[in-house]
């Protein structure tokens, strides 16, 4: 298996084009059973730890604002850092902030690049985000030196060869339970433009801009830069692995 975590330049013929997913990615990503898994598995995490309640949160690559929008519900006195390099995706994630009346601190900028001080954060969550970083490893550094002493990190991470066959398949067999056969077909468009960028996903790996790793390389990544893993598994349909750590 590739394990390569060379620093690279992000290429646009070898990397996801994230801007194509910021549009539908809510209407089609957010509702997955696989995506709905790893927001229960995050809430779980906060309803079962010590963390402080008015904690800072940060988000690393936090998208339309999804989790952050969950974290709120269980931390509602907790301030929030909202970090990530694309403008279309902070867009969607002002305005649902906005809408929910949340206040967050957005960052429009990559985790490599932003100007975090050290040991100022509660909470550090990361989905789906690491594996695509330009040094993934320095990042996990960068995370851990962020981290107040007893700080947690909550990650979910790509690892595997993405297989876009295996995941259209389960996309249209999503989509068809809860829209039928017609809002199915409607939604067509839309999901071959996502599919395009499981594409440049695929590409990116094989090009080997992309972290590939087995659940136990992520965890000894972890361990590598001063974490307790308290957990690590499988998740998101064998694809990614979850990390609980902790800063001790």
């Amino acid at each position: 298996m590739n394990t390569q975590t060379k620093p690279r330049e992000d290429k646009a013929e070898s990397a996801i084009w994230w801007s194509g997913y910021a549009s539908k990615y809510d209407e089609f990503v957010v509702p997955l059973t696989c995506y709905q898994d790893n927001i229960m598995k995050l809430l779980h995490f906060l309803d079962s730890t010590d963390l402080p309640k008015d904690g800072r949160v940060c988000d690393i690559g936090a998208g339309t604002g999804i989790y952050i929008e969950a974290m709120s519900q269980l931390l509602p006195n907790a301030s929030f850092v909202h970090l990530d390099a694309n403008r279309e995706m902070c867009h969607y994630a002002e305005r649902r902030y906005r809408d929910k009346n949340l206040s967050v601190e957005i960052l429009n900028q990559s985790a490599h690049e932003t100007s975090l001080q050290e040991e100022t954060l509660d909470l550090v969550t990361s989905v789906n985000v690491i594996y695509a970083l330009p040094d993934p490893k320095q990042a996990l550094s960068d995370i851990y030196k962020w981290l107040k002493q007893g700080g947690y990190f909550f990650a979910i991470d790509f690892g595997r060869r993405q297989n876009s066959l295996d995941w259209a398949q389960y996309f249209f067999r999503e989509l068809f339970r809860r829209e039928g056969l017609v809002g199915a077909a409607k939604s067509i468009p839309a999901a071959i433009n996502l599919f395009k960028r499981q594409n440049e996903g695929a590409a990116a790996q094989d090009a080997g801009n992309y972290w590939l790793h087995s659940t136990e390389e992520f965890k000894e990544a972890l361990e590598h830069v001063g974490f307790q893993v308290l957990e690590s598994t499988a998740c998101y349909r064998g694809y990614s692995d979850l990390a609980i750590c902790k800063k001790t």
